[in-house]
């Protein structure tokens, strides 16, 4: 079968040599009209010449010079075809090469994966050993796989978190024992299994530090259900993920300063049987309608942190002190139906969104001294909503600045320090105010209501700066009330007092 030529014409060889014939048989194609013209023209020369023999010398070396300029074309074309050969041979010699080289890459990468996969499943399957030096052994290779095999580096995470999500011997036991007795009156299968999953966390730990593996992507960290034996050490860590510790159990301290939450953080229902102490926090507690809040049995400290996002810490207890100082709260702040067992001191903290103490039960003293409570730009709420809370000893709110403030309900049984304070839009409608409350160089710098509101005990506002009104209907009071000036006192029932500042 003959294949049709191309558009190129019966000289395409010459642009493109290896579409047929040899250098032969190009040459013949070349040399062959250039030889017949001379001949011709030679023949004609000697015919047309006659005797002349000058003119037939002249045709003769015009014959030659035309054969050796056919010669010439013929070198040309014999060096362009043979240049034109090698650049082809060279390059069919850098496709193989490279071909080669991909396949080897190819067949070394397939073999690299099979290679970490038969040791992942190794290491896991020791991580099941009963031997203490076989688990370390299978903690420690896990790790280091997890080094250099970042396409799978979130399924060994999953495989570690969940090694440390797994019930073991005695866990019912351990957080009723003091720490530094568990390892002389534990059996010693404890010690073996607190040994393994402590040198996981401080691995894992040291990954998630700055500059650490694992915080090269947004790997995800479950410790839903954990128990962490002894104290948990999570200093420093970085939690590009989410990280949920739904349900888990702290049995001694829960060290979380300096460490960072990326993304979202659960903590529902999360026990700190010792004192906790975080560093940043996005999420902790949530709106558990079960009522399964977070617990936290020792003290907590959330001093310096920042609360990237809403933190919510609906239903929690607090049975130690809570230590909030200069934290600051990005987006509003939900403590409804939390309970603080003992003292809370957020002073110098900073809400910039809002904050609601819905149904809070501040049972020790409360300080929020020089504290911001900022409505934020989107937010059509009071800036600080306490609304039916009760604090049962004295609380303190010197220097504080409210954006907007609503005590409606609220119940002060022992005294509360507004001195100071700046409050814009405060209501006090149906409070009960007992024991001791100052209002001594606190500005109202929006209307102001105590509406239905009973004040048991004496309430100093002189001199106390009302910028628009007070709203004084229906207040019960005591003779121990000392009124800013304009007010009479005590001040008639059932009335609104404008005072322009």
């Amino acid at each position: 079968m003959v294949e049709k030529p191309d558009n190129e014409g019966r000289f395409a060889w010459i642009r493109n040599p290896s579409k047929q014939g040899s250098i032969f048989q190009h040459s013949l194609v070349v040399i062959t009209p250039l030889a017949i013209l001379a001949i011709v023209a030679l023949v004609f020369g000697f015919i047309f010449a006659g005797d002349n023999s000058g003119a037939r010398v002249r045709m003769i070396e015009a014959s030659l010079a035309v054969i050796g300029g056919a010669g010439a074309a013929v070198a040309l074309v014999v060096n362009y075809r043979r240049q034109q050969v090698l650049e082809e041979q060279n390059n069919r010699a850098v496709d193989q090469e490279a071909f080669n080289r991909n396949e080897v890459l190819a067949r070394r990468d397939i073999d690299r994966q099979e290679t970490l996969t038969k040791h992942f499943s190794d290491f896991t399957n020791q991580l099941a050993d009963d031997r203490v030096p076989v688990k370390l052994a299978g903690v420690y290779s896990l790790f280091r796989l997890a080094d250099e095999w970042k396409e799978h580096r979130q399924q060994i995470i999953d495989v570690l978190c969940g090694y440390l999500r797994l019930p073991w011997r005695d866990e019912e036991i351990l957080v009723l024992i003091p720490e530094e007795e568990r390892r002389t009156k534990v059996n010693p299968a404890w010690t073996t299994e607190h040994t393994v999953r402590e040198t996981i966390l401080r691995e894992m730990v040291k990954r998630m530090q700055q500059g650490g593996t694992f915080v090269e992507a947004a790997y995800a960290y479950n410790y839903s259900g954990a128990t962490f034996s002894g104290d948990a050490y999570f200093m420093g860590a970085i939690f590009s993920g989410n990280a949920d510790f739904t349900g888990a159990t702290f049995s001694g301290d829960a060290y979380f300063m300096g460490s960072t939450f990326a993304r979202v953080s659960q903590f529902v229902k999360t026990t700190f049987s010792g004192d906790a102490r975080f560093g940043a926090i996005d999420v902790i507690g949530g709106p558990d309608s079960d009522g399964g809040p977070a617990t936290f049995s020792g003290d907590a400290y959330f001093m310096d942190c920042m609360f990237k996002r809403k933190a919510q810490f609906w239903k929690a207890t607090f049975l130690g002190q809570v230590y909030a100082l200069r934290a600051i709260f990005n987006e509003r702040a939900n403590f409804i139906d939390v309970t603080f067992g003992q003292s809370l001191e957020m002073n110098r903290a900073k809400f910039k969104d809002g904050v609601n103490f819905h149904r809070v039960d501040f049972q020790g003293d409360v300080e929020f001294i020089e504290t911001k409570f900022e409505r934020g730009g989107k937010s059509v709420w009071r800036a600080a909503m306490f609304d039916d809370a009760k604090f049962r000893s004295t609380s303190t709110f010197d220097g504080a600045v409210f954006d907007g403030v609503s005590f409606c309900g609220v119940k002060l049984c022992s005294g509360a320090d507004f001195t100071r304070a700046s409050l814009a839009e405060a209501t006090f409608a149906d409070a009960a105010l007992s024991g001791y409350i100052d209002f001594t160089n606190s500005r109202f710098t929006g209307a102001a209501s105590f509406t239905s509101a009973t004040l048991n005990v004496d309430v100093k506002f002189n001199p106390a700066s009302f910028k628009t009104s007070a709203d004084l209907q229906d207040i019960s009071f005591s003779d121990g009330c000392v009124w800013p000036t304009g007010i009479p006192n005590p001040p008639p029932s059932n009335i609104t007092i404008s005072i322009r500042k």
